[in-house]
C-alpha cells in the first residue's frame, strides 16, 4: 500500500481518517536447512473493516458509461511493451513500493536514488496527512471535503454542475495532476533528476477499490456504493495516472506506473459482500488500460492473499506482492502465473519485510528465504522463465517504520539485487 504506507483507514460516523501505525539449487548454490517459519500475518495494510455497507445510492447518468479509455491492441504473443520492457530490465532489479518515513523530501529522494535500480517517487505520509493514501489522490474529485485540523477527508454532496464540469474537463483530455502541497516528494524527485535520463522510472497511485472503500460521503458510506461516485473517483484515478506517465517520460524511456490495492486482502469477506468481482476486475483493467494508454507500463501490488487470477486478466504486466509473508498465497496460482510469464509478464518479489520483522531480519537469512521460494516456484514453472523475469521490491510501504529501519530495508534490498545478479 502506498502506497503501501503502513497507515490505516479507520472508520468514524461520516468521515475517514487514518492512523500511522524439490528443484535445483537456485543458481548453484545450496539452500540452508531450517529456514525460518514465516511470522503472523501482517496487519500493516489491512483496512479496518467497516460495518456492511449499503447498497448502490443513486444511478450513474449515461456520459458516465461513455468515457472508457481506450484498448490495447493485441496481436498474439508477447505484447510490443513486454517486449521491450524485457529489453530494459535485468533480472532482479531493484524498486519501491512508494511511502517512506521522511519529512525531508530531498532526503528521501537520496534514499530512493542510492539504493534503487529503478527509482520511484517518494510518499511521505508523516510529513502531511494529505500524503496518505486516500487523501493523496483526493485532489479534483466533485465534492471533497479536507478538514486540516481534523486531518480528514469525506466526500460533501457534489451538485450536478461540479459533476458536469469534472465530466468536461475529463472529455476534454485535461490533466487533473497531484499538487506539491499533496506530494512534496514527486517534485524533489523531479527537480534532483532534472537533467538526467533513466531507462525506468516508477510512480504510483491507489487503486480504485482501495480509494472508494477508504472514502466516505457525507451519509458515511463508502463511495463505491454509490455508483457515479464510483465511477467518477476511477476517471480521476486514471487521469492522475497517465498525468504521472507524461510528466515521468520527460527523464524515462518507459515509466511504470503501479496501481496499489491493499484491499484486494479483504475482497469477499462478509464486510464487502457487496462488491462483485467482475466490478473490481472491470475498474482495474481499465485503470491498467488507462496507464497503457499513456505509454506506461502497468503493476499491481498487494501485500496480502488476493484473487491473482483475476490480477492477470486485467493485463496488467508486473504482479507486486509479498513474497516474505504471503507467498503461499501467490504459488497456488501457478499455471496462470506461467502464462503470464510466458506473454512478457513480470513478478515483483515484495521479499524485504516491511513489518517489525526488519529489526533482527539478517541479509543471509533473507536471501536463503528467497532463494527457496524461487525454487519452490520454479517447481511448476520454469527456472529460467522466473529469474528472467523477477525484480525485487520491499513487502511494501516503508512509511509505517523509523527512518533507521527504512535505510536498513533498503541496504538489504539492494544488496539482494547485487547478490541475486552475480
Amino acid at each position: 500500500m502506498p502506497s503501501g504506507s503502513g497507515l490505516i483507514p479507520t472508520s468514524s460516523s461520516s468521515t475517514t481518517t487514518y492512523k500511522r501505525d524439490t528443484p535445483p539449487s537456485w543458481k548453484g548454490r545450496p539452500l540452508q536447512e531450517g529456514l525460518p517459519s514465516d511470522p503472523p500475518s501482517s496487519q500493516r495494510c489491512r483496512q479496518e473493516s467497516p460495518p456492511s455497507p449499503e447498497r448502490l445510492v443513486s444511478p450513474a447518468p449515461d456520459r458516465v458509461s461513455l468515457i472508457i479509455p481506450a484498448r490495447r491492441r493485441h496481436c498474439g504473443g508477447e505484447e510490443p511493451c513486454r517486449v521491450l520492457i524485457r529489453h530494459m530490465i535485468r533480472p532482479f532489479e531493484t524498486t519501491g513500493i512508494g511511502s517512506l518515513p521522511f519529512t525531508d523530501a530531498d532526503a528521501a529522494v537520496r534514499l530512493v536514488l542510492s539504493h534503487c535500480d529503478i527509482p520511484f517517487w517518494p510518499q511521505l505520509p508523516h510529513r502531511s496527512f494529505k500524503e496518505l493514501m486516500v487523501p493523496q489522490y483526493s485532489e479534483g474529485l466533485p465534492g471533497v471535503v479536507v478538514d486540516q485540523e481534523k486531518e480528514k477527508v469525506f466526500v460533501g454532496r457534489a451538485d450536478q454542475d461540479e459533476l458536469n464540469r469534472f465530466y468536461e474537463l475529463f472529455s476534454a483530455g485535461e490533466d487533473f495532476p497531484v499538487s506539491e502541497e499533496y506530494s512534496a516528494g514527486f517534485y524533489a524527485f523531479l527537480r534532483e533528476i532534472g537533467g538526467r535520463r533513466f531507462g525506468l522510472l516508477k510512480g504510483q497511485i491507489t487503486g480504485p477499490l482501495t480509494f472508494t472503500l477508504g472514502l466516505k460521503d457525507s451519509d458515511g458510506r463508502y463511495i463505491y456504493f454509490n455508483e457515479e461516485l464510483r465511477e467518477v473517483a476511477s476517471l480521476l484515478l486514471q487521469r492522475k495516472a497517465q498525468w504521472q506517465v507524461r510528466e515521468l517520460s520527460a527523464y524515462a524511456g518507459k515509466v511504470i506506473i503501479f496501481v496499489d490495492e491493499p484491499i484486494l486482502t479483504a475482497i469477499g469477506s462478509s464486510s464487502y459482500l457487496g462488491v462483485e468481482p467482475a466490478e473490481a476486475e472491470r475498474l482495474l483493467r481499465n485503470t491498467v488500460d488507462a496507464v497503457h494508454s499513456a505509454g506506461g507500463l502497468a503493476g499491481i501490488h498487494c501485500c496480502g492473499k488476493a484473487d491473482w487470477g483475476m490480477l492477470i486478466r486485467t493485463g496488467v504486466d508486473i504482479l507486486n506482492f509479498d513474497a516474505y509473508d504471503y507467498f503461499e498465497t501467490l504459488q497456488i496460482y501457478t499455471d496462470e502465473l506461467a502464462g503470464f510469464l510466458r506473454q512478457g509478464g513480470y513478478l515483483a518479489w515484495g521479499i524485504v519485510p516491511t513489518t517489525g520483522a526488519i529489526r533482527n531480519e539478517r541479509l543471509d537469512v533473507l536471501r536463503d528465504r528467497l532463494l527457496s521460494r524461487l525454487n519452490d516456484l520454479s517447481a511448476g514453472i520454469p527456472g529460467d522463465l522466473v529469474t528472467e523475469r523477477s525484480l525485487l521490491t520491499p513487502s511494501c510501504g516503508a512509511g509505517g517504520r523509523t527512518e533507521e529501519e527504512a535505510e536498513k530495508v533498503f541496504s538489504f534490498l539492494r544488496s539482494l539485487g547485487e547478490t541475486m545478479r552475480r
